[in-house]
């Protein structure tokens, strides 16, 4: 069950998006077709042979026999939300030779890919290599440690004078010693450097946090194996999908509370955030997804905010586990309620309790019950009924959707909590869901 967003969203750019709707005529597509598996289309352009497209709707994966090299092009684009809000124009049939060969051609790849990951692991070499790379790791952190004591030793003052290289030259040394974890946590505070007039106590609070996981690395075999897979993970080593599916899955309905995507500052890593609440103990669930932009198409469009939608997840092992990967995925239905913190209170000493057992979570998903847009000193809140605020974080495009569907009364919003503000994702009111996430 796809929307006209969630097909929107797979655009390569606006500029897609909007020759994309110059094609939603009709007869502009002298062929219109679909079966369980694709769905395909014929799109007269300028030339004499149309434009052949086809889309596997399980990923979903396009190919188009135009010459553009945007993926995808218009043509799937439009083919894609003529199916959605034209269904009925689509013939359901046997696919043609052109179709036809091309799934039978995905089918084989994805068999040998499913092949080569069930082929027996060499454990003696990947255990080499994981000792190699431990060293590198080690070695990295010894010198990570010591530039933080220089930093904090010399003091913050001058820090906001210091070149971008001061923080990509350590930076650079991380990825070299193979913990991209930390290169990234380096980068990030050049530019806590120019976020106000507070940057020097969230520079620190920043190093602080920095300097705890470098100190629980070195010290990691005398702790919790949950909290060694956590840290093991900010410092940039990764556990595969697979491993985690050989867990055990809990099956519930699980509510789709919000979703958005987020791109690196350079523009080549797109970062898919799901979050999903359990229908039944209340259990929040973060599904996390990546990709490249020209690949956003691989990313996950299977979950529609404001649904409850039937699965199995699986968590990764954490000493607060929130991130999840799907085992398997069932029929959607409505949303009836919406439960969360009663109080900003409340929502705090959860907050509390998470932080004790993970010290380095930078977005905790609340949902808060019973609070009221408000605005004060130029700064948006959400208060609850006893006057505590929660400030909202300053670039939220959806401000005025918020303040819509509250009318001035208490709401129930879910969103993250960023160390400083809130940033809503989607609220409730009146038995509707409504989605708060940015648009594309």
């Amino acid at each position: 069950m796809w929307t006209t967003e969630q097909v929107q969203a797979l655009a390569p750019d606006a500029a897609s998006n909007k020759a994309a709707q110059k094609l939603l005529k009709l007869n502009k597509w002298p062929l219109l077709a679909y079966n369980e598996a694709a769905i395909w289309g014929e799109c007269q352009g300028s030339g004499s042979k149309p434009y052949q497209t086809r889309i596997a709707l399980e990923e979903p994966a396009f190919k188009c026999s135009c010459p553009s090299h945007k993926f995808p092009c218009k043509h799937a684009l439009a083919l894609f939300l003529l199916y959605v809000q034209s269904h009925n124009a689509f013939k359901s049939t046997e696919p043609p030779p052109w179709v036809a060969e091309w799934l039978e051609g995905r089918a084989k790849r994805q068999a040998k890919k499913a092949e080569k990951a069930n082929k027996p692991v060499d454990t003696a070499a990947q255990l080499k290599r994981t000792a190699k790379r431990e060293e590198k790791v080690e070695a990295g952190l010894e010198e990570l440690s010591l530039w933080l004591r220089d930093l904090v030793r010399n003091g913050l003052g001058d820090l906001q004078d210091k070149p971008y290289s001061f923080f990509e030259d350590i930076a650079a040394r991380m990825v070299d010693a193979q913990a991209p974890g930390l290169a990234n946590r380096l980068k990030e505070l050049a530019g806590i450097r120019q976020s106000g007039q507070n940057w020097a106590s969230e520079l620190l609070e920043a190093v602080a946090r920095l300097h705890l996981l470098v100190e629980s690395y070195q010290r990691l075999d005398s702790l919790p194996s949950d909290l060694q897979h956590d840290i093991r993970g900010l410092i940039g080593w990764t556990q595969t999908k697979e491993t985690v599916l050989q867990q055990a899955a809990i099956r519930d309905n699980w509510l789709v509370l919000g979703q958005y995507i987020d791109s690196d500052e350079i523009g080549q890593l797109l970062t898919q955030r799901i979050w999903l609440q359990s229908a039944k103990t209340g259990k929040i669930a973060l599904l996390l997804n990546f990709a490249h932009p020209q690949s956003r198409h691989s990313l996950d469009y299977g979950w529609i905010t404001g649904t409850l939608r039937a699965a199995e997840l699986s968590f990764y092992p954490s000493a607060y586990p929130l991130r999840a990967v799907v085992k398997a995925r069932y029929e959607t239905s409505s949303i009836t309620s919406l439960k969360g913190a009663a109080s900003l209170q409340a929502a705090f000493a959860s907050y509390k309790n998470a932080l004790s057992q993970l010290p380095w979570i930078e977005r905790f998903p609340m949902i808060l019950e019973n609070v009221t847009p408000t605005q004060a000193n130029e700064t948006w809140w959400l208060t609850d009924t006893s006057q505590h605020h929660l400030p909202i974080i300053s670039h939220f495009k959806r401000l005025w959707d918020l303040l819509a569907v509250s009318g001035g009364n208490a709401i129930t919003v879910f969103g993250e909590w960023q160390n400083s503000c809130f940033y809503p994702l989607g609220v409730w009111s009146e038995g509707n869901y409504v989605d708060l996430a940015p648009t594309a």
